[in-house]
């Protein structure tokens, strides 16, 4: 018999030709003070509309306004210092941007050669790239998870100062057990939520007859044979606007790894881990069950590292390999809980505690950095200044800019009865 070094499961799934994908939807690095000051001081005239914009920031996080951050009232002298007549504008942002500018020795930039000028500050300091940047992945999974995917998933997450929190949609029949655990314990590692959608699936039918429409041979082609594989793998005869998207076994293990999850209009089912017919062929029978077990002590113990309720795994393990169970909204409350109740209660309180301090940081900074520079110093000194500042209080910036929207769904969707 041929030794089986390792275990490589295939749940539900096993297509030879199968297909996947790993779409980065969308980066978000935050909508900020520091970047929106950055954007503000070239886009807007009038310094009444900057307090506005800050009033709405404020209110997004849940207090009242800005006042009751305690803004300093030097902060809105210095805006006021930069209102200026649009024609003036323009030509001030125009020579600005082409200045050359060297940030002193003491100012930390990624990467470790600084900004060449204020053009190249303006984009690093909104990007990926700034030691101040705590960024959001939204990821979509499509297809039959593998090996592959979870290469995908960690190439989407490189590149970047910090370590990017992450939102991740699901529409899968299955896959690999190692993948759908691995990709969970990425979720985890960066408090990532997780859901079922198929949006994008859908997005690539629209872009297919826009660009059939538009006569773009190449591109419709691209979608065509996209649309096509996606079709196959995921089962589906025909286009039904109206189906549900799916979430079956070893995405069923991805998924669980969110700390808030929503199973949105999607179905979300588990059976009975197995072996293709093809990898049994290569054992005996005590290999088999040997290995079988192994597979099931994996799953037990990513589900303890994760604190995941062993009875989801129980309930998978009722379900013939052959049926899949789907799970009710009452079972999904139960077995998996749409919030993890740590992260759940810690996270909200420390995100509003944590944006007051930024809020306060940053203007105490901008107070500090006008005081310093007078309100006809170089914009770049100023924000250089405050940069430090906030610097000191990175921990409180990195909470303050995650989007906890999905923990305060989760929540809605926990309290509901079934």
């Amino acid at each position: 018999m041929k030794k089986i070094t390792g275990l490589l499961l295939l749940i539900c799934l096993a297509a030879n030709n199968a297909f996947s994908e790993v779409v980065v939807e969308s980066t978000s690095c935050g909508d900020d003070m520091f970047r929106s000051s950055v954007d503000l001081y070239f886009e807007l005239t009038d310094s009444n509309k900057i307090f506005s914009h800050i009033d709405s920031l404020a209110k997004e996080q849940g207090y009242d306004s800005a006042s009751d951050l305690q803004l300093d009232p030097q902060v809105k002298r210095l805006y006021e210092s930069l209102k200026r007549p649009e024609a003036e504008a323009n030509q001030l942002k125009k020579s600005w941007l082409a200045r050359s500018y060297r940030p002193p020795e003491n100012i930390i930039y990624t990467p470790q050669i600084g900004p060449k000028n204020n053009a190249h500050f303006l984009e690093w300091a909104k990007g990926p790239k700034s030691e101040l940047s705590f960024c959001t992945v939204y990821l979509q999974i499509y297809g039959q998870i593998q090996n592959q995917d979870v290469q995908d998933v960690k190439k989407a997450l490189e590149g970047f100062a910090n370590p990017p929190f992450i939102s991740v949609s699901f529409d899968s029949r299955g896959g690999s057990v190692d993948a759908g655990i691995e990709i969970g314990r990425i979720i985890r590692k960066h408090y990532g939520d997780t859901s079922i959608s198929n949006h994008y699936f859908s997005d690539i039918r629209r872009k297919f007859l826009e660009a059939d429409k538009q006569g773009n041979i190449k591109q419709a082609s691209k979608y065509a044979k996209l649309y096509k594989n996606l079709r196959k793998e995921l089962g589906i005869t025909k286009y039904d606007p109206s189906r549900k998207s799916r979430c079956f076994s070893a995405c069923a293990l991805a998924y669980a790894g969110g700390i808030a999850r929503h199973s949105g209009l999607g179905d979300l089912g588990v059976h009975q881990h197995f072996f293709t017919d093809s990898y049994i062929n290569e054992l005996s029978v005590e290999e088999g069950i040997a290995n079988l077990k192994k597979a099931t002590k994996l799953i037990e113990g990513y589900f303890d590292d994760l604190d995941i309720n062993q009875d989801f795994l129980q309930l998978a393990l009722s379900t013939n390999a052959d049926d899949m169970h789907i799970l009710t909204m009452r079972e999904h409350r139960l077995l998996l809980p749409h919030v993890v109740i740590e992260y759940g209660n810690i996270i909200p309180i420390k995100k509003k505690e944590h944006m007051k301090t930024f809020y306060q940081v940053f203007s105490s900074g901008l107070s500090e950095a006008s005081t310093q520079f007078g309100n006809n110093g170089d914009l770049r000194q100023i924000l250089d200044s405050v940069y430090l500042e906030m610097l000191k209080n990175k921990e409180a910036y990195r909470w303050a800019n995650f989007q906890d929207y999905p923990i305060r769904n989760g929540k809605y969707y926990q309290s509901l009865s079934y």
